[in-house]
């Protein structure tokens, strides 16, 4: 299980919004690089719905508590996410060098425009597949102090 520690910012009787502040990309020293700068640049908070659980009805603003996914869950979405885009590209532009033939055209450009088409229709495919609150959403594991 993956654990992340984040602060309630909202409860309402349909679920609570939670927050993580989105620490800079290293924070082991007190030097001044460009690893710190640019995480101190890009900071931003990272705010997410879940829908309440019974257990934790009592909770409220400013709470601290842990969420937890897990790794079988989380490793399925990724490969979801970074292979179907990558097949359906690899697929549409197969499909745009073998159809360059019967519409007379360069087969390097219909490999492209096929390429770009089958990665539109990837990312199409990835949203119509998205389920809000599916099985890989982060269920709240522990109330902190």
């Amino acid at each position: 299980m993956i654990e992340e520690e984040v602060v309630v910012t909202g409860v309402d009787r349909h679920g609570i919004s939670v927050a993580r502040g989105l620490a800079g990309s290293c924070s082991g020293c007190s030097q001044s690089c460009s690893s710190a700068a640019l995480g101190k640049a890009l900071q931003r908070e990272v705010v997410l719905r879940l829908p309440m659980q019974q257990d934790y009805a009592d909770l409220r603003p400013g709470d601290r508590i842990v969420l937890g996914i897990s790794e079988t869950e989380l490793l399925g979405l990724s490969l979801k996410v970074y292979l179907l885009p990558l097949a359906a590209l690899f697929a549409g532009a197969v499909a745009g060098a073998w159809g360059a033939a019967w519409f007379a055209v360069q087969a390097d450009l219909a490999a492209i425009g096929g390429g770009l088409f089958g990665l539109l229709a990837g990312f199409g495919m990835l949203r119509r597949t998205r389920t809000p609150g599916g099985s890989a959403a982060p269920v709240i594991l522990r109330k902190l102090a």
